[in-house]
């Protein structure tokens, strides 16, 4: 489960770096995301929960393409893990998400 977990955000790192490409400086992926894509229509995070979940994640859903973006916060920075279509929660492809958003 570990090794499927570690492959998952190794992937979903990389994939981020597809989406929006590399940004210099201090950004993590989420404000790539934000600045790629604009204000989503809804977002939440389980950061403040209680009880406290082992691994804070946060998500931010795009109702008008149908895409939603998890996040998962590692060493105070948010890495992107998944892309989905915000109704079938079913993974999407960097391709997909790109024309999805019409670019």
């Amino acid at each position: 489960m570990k090794k499927i977990l570690m492959l998952a955000m190794l992937l979903g790192l990389l994939v981020s770096g597809l989406i929006v490409g590399v940004n210099a400086g201090h950004a993590d992926d989420l404000d790539n995301v934000l600045s790629a894509y604009g204000r989503p229509d809804s977002s939440d995070s389980t950061q403040y929960d209680n009880p406290r979940p082992f691994f804070f994640t946060k998500w931010l859903v795009y109702n008008k393409q149908g895409v939603r973006f998890t996040f998962l916060l590692d060493n105070g920075r948010w890495k992107l893990f998944a892309m989905q279509d915000s109704v079938s929660l079913k993974p999407l492809t960097a391709v997909e998400v790109q024309r999805r958003f019409g670019r």
